[in-house]
């Protein structure tokens, strides 16, 4: 007769019945007579490790090597044995250490604590334990107790189950844009010696926020009881997320027993600036900088200051914001949060149209006339003028090894890094002038020539690939380095790093009527791959995140009237 013994992951079986076997128990102390006893036989199954690091349901955790079994009742008893290959009544399998230990009881209702331990003698760390375990001796009858014995949680392993999620429990998770959709993670409770608590024998868990606003969890259910839910806000506040243990006995009573865990989870959703060039540049609005914070749903932080058409925007390793104004052919740098008087203010090339900066922190300004200036930190005085050989559409662009491009009317022009006065090549193709920008992994070029097509080229850059033929205002690139533009019948295609299509997404993308604006930098992607998309003729910014098959999450209209350039922050 038999009873299962739940501890991490074998079986103990709880025998009581006439006979014996020889024990692991040391002898007791003389008792009742054997003809007014039944005997308790504990027959335990311990598992080995495991040589894989794929961990193992267990009830019996690998790492046991004594128990302690005491009981109160008819018979009091309080014994200790080894529970070892080599110990008395235990032999040794390939999968496990079967141990037999046998116990002489009177008749009668008892209740027993028993626990295991780490070390022989019932010494060391405690790895399971059940307590004021009820079961009764009936002499002459075989004796079924059920018994289980929980794991006793010294601390805990939590680790995410969604690619959106990256880190981990000692550095803190985190995700990036907006995204408000539940993310799963997974928690087990670890023993003494970081064995598993799985299965019958582990606690149960609930999931709370100590810290965050905004931000939602969910429990783990009975049918996947260590698999639970964080719901981030997208407003770029970070949490604290607790993750409670519980067992239906006095487990967490124990001086051994951790029974909870925090864990941090950032959310590094960006913060959005739009350049809005008002009577400079469409004749109608204001020069404003607008700041969104994330999630976008409300009205922005306004920036009047030194604003004088503003159109480029970027920001140096500080995080300071740059704003290229084209009304006065100035350059103004605001600090965090944005909103103060500007740190730099300075006149740059004529008509600035375009931002950038090196891994030096060095600022390049391009500018329609075909200059581009180059400014060291802390950008007091000029570092040196770079002239192009024709009217270039700006704005340049720097790659991962800071070359310097420039799209001009006989093609795009390669700048060495720190002698950036002479050009080093030239890469002609097809097609006039356009716009140039490069992936985030800083090695994909592309250009947008007046013709209406998108190109991409790599390094040596030999050739190109055609990839939108629809008249495409802007361009940018995900993580995987596939290309999205925003065309002039009003759609956004996405397609991949060898030039074909993806897909098409529905867009409203429309120009100011009786304008000739330059369309370029309408297009941006934040750290999730959300893609933003500059509809500047209806006022918005739409907002589609992957796989882009859907409508925009959201759709920002606070404020904006003429937009000419969008940036994401930190």
């Amino acid at each position: 007769m038999s009873a299962r013994v739940h501890v991490l992951a074998a079986t103990v079986l709880l025998v009581a019945c006439g006979g014996g076997a020889q024990s692991a128990f040391s002898p007791a102390a003389p008792g009742p007579s054997s003809a007014l006893t039944g005997q308790a036989r504990f027959t335990i199954a311990i598992p080995k490790t495991a040589s894989s690091a794929t961990r193992r349901p267990a009830y019996i955790s690998p790492s046991t090597q004594s128990i302690t079994v005491t009981t109160s009742g008819p018979t009091v008893l309080n014994q200790t044995a080894n529970l070892t290959p080599t110990s008395t009544g235990c032999s040794s399998t390939l999968a496990s250490t079967q141990c037999v230990l046998s116990l002489a009881l009177l008749p009668g209702s008892y209740t027993a604590t028993i626990t295991t331990y780490d070390q022989t003698g019932g010494t060391g760390n405690v790895l399971s334990s059940g307590q004021n375990v009820a079961f009764t001796i009936v002499a002459g009858t075989a004796n079924t107790v059920a018994l289980t014995l929980s794991g006793v949680p010294t601390s805990y392993l939590v680790a995410t189950t969604s690619p959106l999620v990256s880190g981990s429990m000692a550095g803190g998770f985190s995700i990036a844009g907006i995204n408000q959709s539940p993310q799963g993670f997974i928690v087990e409770a670890l023993d003494a010696d970081g064995n598993a608590i799985v299965g019958p024998g582990s606690p149960t868990y609930a999931v709370s926020v100590v810290s965050g606003a905004g931000w939602t969890t969910s429990n783990p259910t009975a049918s996947k009881p260590s698999v639970f839910t964080v719901t981030s806000p997208g407003s770029g506040v970070p949490a604290t997320i607790k993750v409670t243990a519980s067992y239906s006995d006095a487990t967490c009573s124990l001086p051994a027993a951790v029974c909870s865990t925090t864990f941090t989870y950032a959310n590094h959703a960006q913060k959005l600036f739009v350049a809005q060039c008002g009577s400079k540049c469409a004749g109608i609005g204001s020069d404003e900088l607008l700041i969104y914070a994330p999630p976008y749903t409300g009205a922005p932080a306004v920036v009047t200051t030194a604003m004088n058409g503003p159109d480029a925007l970027g920001m140096d390793g500080n995080g300071n914001l740059f704003v290229a104004n084209s009304g006065n052919n100035s350059v103004v740098a605001l600090a965090p949060p944005y909103t103060g008087a500007p740190i730099y203010n300075f006149a740059t090339v004529p008509a600035p149209d375009g931002i950038a900066f090196d891994a030096d922190s060095n600022l390049f300004v391009s500018g329609q006339n075909g200059q581009i200036n180059e400014y060291a930190f802390p950008y007091s005085s000029l570092l040196q003028n770079i002239v192009s050989s024709s009217d270039p559409m700006p704005p340049a662009v720097l790659d991962g090894t800071s070359h310097l491009y420039l799209s001009e009317n006989s093609g795009i022009t390669q700048f060495a890094p720190s002698q950036y006065t002479l050009a080093t090549a030239q890469i002609n193709l097809p097609g006039s002038s356009g716009c140039t920008k490069v992936s985030r992994a800083g090695v994909v070029y592309f250009t947008l020539p007046v013709a209406g097509a998108a190109e991409i080229a790599q390094p040596p850059y030999a050739g190109f690939t055609p990839t939108d033929g629809n008249g495409p205002f802007d361009v940018t690139f995900d993580s995987k380095g596939n290309e999205f533009t925003n065309d002039a019948d009003g759609s956004i295609r996405e397609f991949a790093p060898s030039g074909s299509q993806i897909r098409t997404i529905l867009g409203n993308i429309t120009n100011f009527a009786g304008t000739n604006l330059f369309q370029c930098q309408y297009l941006t992607m934040d750290a999730a791959d959300d893609l933003f998309v500059m509809e500047n003729g209806a006022g918005t910014i739409a907002i589609y995140q992957p796989p882009y098959t859907s409508a925009p999450i959201t759709l920002i209209g606070h404020g904006i009237v003429t937009p000419q350039g969008i940036f994401l922050g930190p």
